[in-house]
């Protein structure tokens, strides 16, 4: 019965973590080249491009529990 939720968790954490690493290497880079701060990265850039990929983990973090 555990089981299940250490399996969705760990789905969770690996398909975000691999998104987050590539966005945020990329992005960051070329904002701080603009001269952006690292609020604005995060809540300006970052957190819409990965909002969908979150809606997307919460969906199958709930048909797999």
């Amino acid at each position: 019965m555990l089981s299940t939720p250490i399996f969705a968790v760990t789905l969770v954490a690996w398909v975000l973590f691999n998104i987050y690493k590539d966005l945020l290497s990329e992005y960051q880079e070329l904002a701080e080249l603009e001269g952006a701060s690292s609020t604005y990265i995060l809540f300006r850039i970052i957190a819409p491009i990965t909002e969908g990929s979150w809606f997307t983990m919460m969906v199958l973090s709930f048909i797999i529990n």
